[in-house]
């Protein structure tokens, strides 16, 4: 809220300024017969002002209207959350300039209009919720990784062990000699779940409401659009991936598959499966699972590579590194690609 001070300083740049106007429309009156009526509409608001003015020093004399404190610095400021200034504000500029110019090289754009055209037809650069999310992460604490340089590989793992080393400790680890007695092993494919769905009229309707898809770099805008690629489709590259829905789905994918030995005997598995699968040799982009339980998964065909990076707490005191197959590292960030000429196919699950 204003001060005295600060009112007569605002009541004597008015007085100024209406002086100013008036001695420039009488200069101007000859010349221009409609500045008479412009210059009245100017005085008229400058006049309104100095009237608002003179009642708010009014108040401020009479104790009605008192000076308002300056802004507690404990209030949230995002800036500050992020620690924001003039200098980053500029290096984030410069930074989505080239991410732009690259952009438009790679796509080889040659004009504004193609390249705004193609824009328009993308997803966003960084989405609202992969930011919101990003910003609302704990923290990762860094001793789970600082003495890693390659992935751990176990075979004939217990439970006791797995519980002791790498059941709660967002420490990745490859599990040998797990999936060799599961029947997904010989029956799983796009065919086989193509008419696994379809034998239930309303599952796709029930993957649509409550399922999650993820199209990666394909042009699939739903599971049943990807499980009903063409032949020829089939032929190109392509990867995604989707959680099941459907309880009943569900109960018969379990027949090809169990809950891993290795897994706590008190830990409770949930209800939602995930099923990755394709023939292209980029999987998923690098990435962070936003999920609050472990979870694992399983390599039922073909090889896939996982690169493993560190969040961006821990990048100064842990290493990166890749491994084939290995279970789902939920606080790292990471990325797959599938072996040139392999059909990989990757089911998994949560658990507390």
């Amino acid at each position: 809220m204003s001060t005295g001070n600060d009112i007569e300083r605002r009541q004597k740049f008015l007085d100024d300024l209406v002086a100013a106007v008036r001695d420039g429309s009488a200069k101007e009156n000859a010349a221009d017969p409609e500045s008479s009526e412009k210059s009245s509409a100017e005085l008229a608001r400058y006049a309104l002002l100095r009237v608002q003015l003179a009642r708010s020093e009014a108040r401020l004399k009479s104790g009605e209207l008192k000076p308002k404190k300056p802004a507690s610095k404990s209030y949230f400021n995002l800036r500050s959350l992020l620690g924001l200034d003039a200098i980053s504000g500029w290096y984030l500029l410069a930074f989505f300039t080239i991410c732009l110019l690259v952009h438009g090289h790679r796509n080889d754009y040659f004009s504004v209009t193609d390249f705004v055209s193609d824009t328009l037809n993308q997803r966003c650069l960084l989405s609202a919720e992969d930011f919101i999310m990003e910003m609302s992460r704990a923290p990762v604490n860094c001793g789970m990784c600082k003495d890693m340089r390659e992935m751990p590989v176990e075979y004939n793992m217990t439970r006791e062990l797995f519980l002791k080393k790498y059941a709660y400790t967002a420490r990745p680890v490859l599990i040998k000699n797990v999936v060799k007695d599961w029947r997904a092993l010989q029956n799983f494919s796009l065919d086989f779940f193509k008419n696994l769905y379809d034998s239930k009229p309303d599952s796709y309707k029930v993957q649509d409401d409550a399922g999650q898809f993820f199209a990666y770099k394909t042009e699939f805008g739903t599971l049943r659009e990807a499980l009903h690629m063409s032949e020829e489709r089939r032929q190109k590259d392509w990867y995604f991936g989707w959680s099941n829905a459907d309880e009943e789905i569900g109960q018969k994918l379990r027949q090809y598959y169990s809950r891993p030995d290795f897994l706590p005997e008190d830990a409770e598995s949930s209800r939602i499966d995930w099923m990755f699968m394709g023939i292209s040799r980029k999987g998923a982009q690098l990435h962070i699972d936003y999920v609050s339980r472990p979870s694992w998964q399983a390599q039922i065909r073909g090889r896939k590579i996982w690169e493993l990076v560190p969040s961006p707490e821990c990048a100064s005191v842990c290493h990166s590194f890749n491994i084939t197959s290995t279970s789902t590292p939920n606080r790292w960030y990471h990325a797959t690609y599938v072996y040139p000429g392999d059909f990989s196919v990757t089911i998994g699950s949560e658990y507390d």
